[in-house]
């Protein structure tokens, strides 16, 4: 431990020298809605020759500094794609000068064009150099929605009839608010749109970091959805209430308060989420001998009615020790039920006499999450945050079988979920065009399972420790071109413990794999980000980056899901290792008076490929688990235009194409 400290420490050590000519320094923010605006171009131009004498461009937090600009009469000019260029008065800098241009508010563009004015709004989306912003407020129709409503409208999202959320064709998407991630609810670390209760009229902005730098977890082979929480400004008093009500039988409810006095903000929400969903399905099954004669034949019929509700509480309070350093205290609280009738018909064709199965689940879930931060912002040049967060959610849920309507057995189950987060973040100005971020993270995680017919049939048990440094440096070539590299090194270690009593339920066809299995691996995520600049409306990026898909705890879990009572089965694999993926992309963003473009093609290289494995353990048991198969390839391409044709209309087109192959290299299935 005592290496490792030194080593944070080391990391955040940075370093001062004293200039011998003069600064600028400031703040550049959205005069619409008062965000900072990252990576806007910073120029000090000499008024003898109209020519740039040196410049930089605007931090992740909106501040720049300029050091060691010779004596003489400037001005400052600030530009960003998509807004209106800034021109600051005529300043003079004598030697050891420190001019604080204070804060400088960018205003939207007014595009001009023959027969059209687009008028003055914030736009829908926003291109930085490692992420794609879309504002909410531009999507009107989400307002008395929930979260799921905002992802629905994203392009680049898809978001599934059971709320998973896939980006660009693939689900093992990271989900976080605020930077941290969400949805504790649930077993898996895949985030389920409807497990996130925040109100629509709650966000300001979603990020799509397709291309993340070393700064985010390397998890999700997609990459990242960030979604940006509102942060009220206004002292006083401020409140809210809405009510969304769904002919499918959805009810919405949600409230806040918030109050805001002089250095102490003090803030409450309430969401109250009811959905009813129903669907039915068939399923065919015909196994040949090697004659080609029929040994076995089912015909499935099924049927899915559900209500879920999400009750979920936030509370918490923001003391501001200056205008640049903040205490944050935060408590949420989600309690979770669901209710599941599922009934399949079997038609056996004669090969075995008909049966029917209805299963009745009752689940019952409670989230807690508690967070305690600070930060400070030295307005210029440096940048400080600690973060420590834990996570307590259990989960409880009855199983109710029926065989030809009768009642046959109950399977019970129990989840616990502990997990916490310490994070260190920093970053300082290095030079005029350099900044360096770095950081570290460590995730702990605990969950016990236990299951089965039987009390306690079945246990098991995952813990899983990733400790995590990180680095960034961000280089500004010229006010056309900038490059962002990063590496990120992270020791991992996972232990899963499995074991069963005596079984009643059929355990006796295959063996399963108890005991201990342990997992312990290191690994570089390399990253780099470039943005150039072709004009005042147009820029291409490049990014790339190293990044891991975990195996979800089901799929580690090496006892059945289903008992036997369906045709089909499925077992978990303890001895999964994780998916690593070598991530391209390259985009372009072009905005006129008549059109806005923004497209991108990306490439991912995926080995150890996890994917389902079948083998027949009965003429009438199909058994699936997971295996790690090869490698496999995503290309695909994003396109997205929107079209102005005349005063007050617009006209948007998304496609994404893509393409996914694997090239498996294990035929062998011995999990049975």
């Amino acid at each position: 431990m005592g290496c490792l400290t030194k080593s944070i420490i080391g990391i955040l050590i940075t370093t001062m020298g004293f200039s011998q000519t003069g600064e600028v320094f400031g703040y550049v923010k959205d005069g619409d809605n008062n965000q900072p605006i990252q990576y806007a171009s910073v120029s000090i131009v000499r008024v003898s020759d109209n020519k740039i004498g040196t410049g930089r461009i605007t931090n992740e937090k909106g501040y720049y500094l300029i050091q060691d600009i010779p004596e003489g009469f400037y001005r400052m000019e600030i530009e960003f794609i998509g807004f209106e260029t800034f021109v600051s008065k005529q300043f003079q800098l004598q030697e050891n000068d420190e001019l604080n241009m204070e804060i400088v508010e960018l205003e939207l563009k007014v595009l001009k064009g023959t027969k059209v004015d687009v008028s003055v709004e914030r736009p829908l989306y926003q291109v930085d150099v490692d992420k794609k912003v879309y504002n909410i407020e531009q999507l009107k129709t989400t307002a008395g929605g929930t979260c799921c409503d905002v992802l629905k409208k994203i392009p680049s999202l898809d978001v599934g009839v059971d709320g998973t959320v896939s980006l660009r064709g693939t689900s093992n998407v990271t989900i976080l608010i605020d930077e941290k991630r969400a949805g504790m609810l649930g077993g898996e670390r895949k985030t389920n749109a409807v497990a996130i209760p925040v109100p629509a009229s709650t966000i300001d902005r979603i990020e799509i970091i397709t291309s993340p730098s070393a700064k985010y977890d390397p998890d999700g082979m997609s990459g990242i959805v960030n979604i940006i929480l509102k942060d009220e400004k206004k002292n006083g008093y401020n409140s809210e209430v809405s009510l969304n009500a769904g002919h499918t039988g959805k009810l919405t409810s949600s409230a806040l308060l918030n109050y805001r006095v002089k250095n102490l903000n003090i803030y409450a929400k309430s969401n109250i989420d009811i959905v009813q969903k129903s669907g039915n399905g068939k399923r065919n099954i015909s196994l040949l001998d090697s004659n080609d004669v029929s040994i076995y034949k089912s015909d499935e019929v099924n049927n899915t009615n559900s209500q879920q509700s999400i009750n979920f509480l936030n509370t918490g309070l923001k003391y501001f020790f200056t205008k640049n350093s903040q205490l944050t205290i935060d408590a949420k609280i989600t309690r979770s039920s669901k209710r599941l009738n599922d009934s399949t018909y079997y038609n056996l064709n004669g090969f075995q006499p008909n049966k029917s199965i209805e299963k009745n689940d009752t689940n019952q879930g409670l989230n807690r999450s508690y967070l305690i931060g600070y930060s400070y912002q030295n307005s210029t040049n440096s940048y400080f945050n600690a973060e420590l967060v834990y996570d307590i959610s259990d989960q409880q849920s009855n199983q109710d079988y029926l065989l030809n309507s009768v009642s046959d057995r109950s399977i019970e189950s129990y989840q616990s979920k502990r997990y916490s987060v310490v994070k260190i973040d920093h970053f300082n100005s290095l030079s005029d065009n350099l900044v360096m971020e770095s950081g570290y993270k460590g995730r702990f995680l605990s969950i016990i399972k236990e299951y089965g017919i039987i009390p306690d049939e079945y246990q098991f048990e995952y813990e899983e420790n990733i400790y995590a440094l990180y680095s960034t440096l961000n280089y500004t070539f010229s006010k056309k071109l900038s490059i962002k590299p990063g590496l990120r090194f992270e020791w991992v270690n996972s232990i899963i413990e499995s074991s069963l009593k005596d079984s009643v339920g059929g355990s006796g066809i295959f063996s399963f794999q108890t005991g201990t299995t342990k997992n312990y691996y290191n690994q570089i995520f390399p990253t780099i980000n470039a943005s150039y600049k072709l004009n005042a409306f147009s820029n291409m990026q490049f990014g790339y980056g190293r990044r891991v898909n975990r195996p979800e705890f089901n799929a580690l879990d090496p006892f059945p899901k289903h008992f036997f009572y369906s045709s089909i089965d499925t077992i978990g694999n303890p001895k999964l290792k994780p998916e690593f993926i070598n991530a391209y992309e390259i985009g372009y963003s072009s905005i006129n008076n008549k059109i806005k473009i923004n497209t991108s093609v990306y490439y991912h290289s995926i080995h150890d490929l996890i994917l389902w494995d079948e083998g027949l353990v009965s003429d009438s048991l199909s058994l699936y688990s997971f295996e790690n198969y090869g490698n496999g390839t995503l290309v695909g391409a994003e396109f997205n235009i929107k079209i102005f044709p005349m005063s007050n209309w617009e006209m948007s087109l998304t496609v994404n194409p893509f393409r996914y192959d694997v090239y498996a290299d294990n035929n062998e299935s011995e999990f049975y």
